[in-house]
């Protein structure tokens, strides 16, 4: 049978090797997610800078609207005019 030396030698080892597995997958998932965070700030960082060249500026936008519904107006007001006589 085995002496209690020996079977503590063996818990311990197999804790200590349980232990050094969760410690490695803790630290590749950590690795992982470093990679994926800067991935994430790179593709952000890209959209960032088409974003100022692709999109049109609310200020803009609402100049623009602005003169479309004066120039409907006064298309309406052509065609309401014509209506009339």
């Amino acid at each position: 049978m085995m002496d209690s030396q020996l079977a503590l030698n063996l818990l311990f080892g197999g804790f200590c090797t349980l232990a050094v597995w969760v410690l490695k997958v803790i630290w590749d998932g950590q690795a992982k997610i470093q990679e994926s965070h800067a991935d994430m700030r790179e593709k952000l960082h890209d959209f960032q800078t088409q974003m100022h060249s692709d999109f049109v500026r609310r200020e803009d936008f609402k100049d623009f609207a602005q003169e479309m519904k004066e120039m409907l107006g006064k298309i309406y007001d052509k065609l309401d005019n014509k209506a009339d006589k």
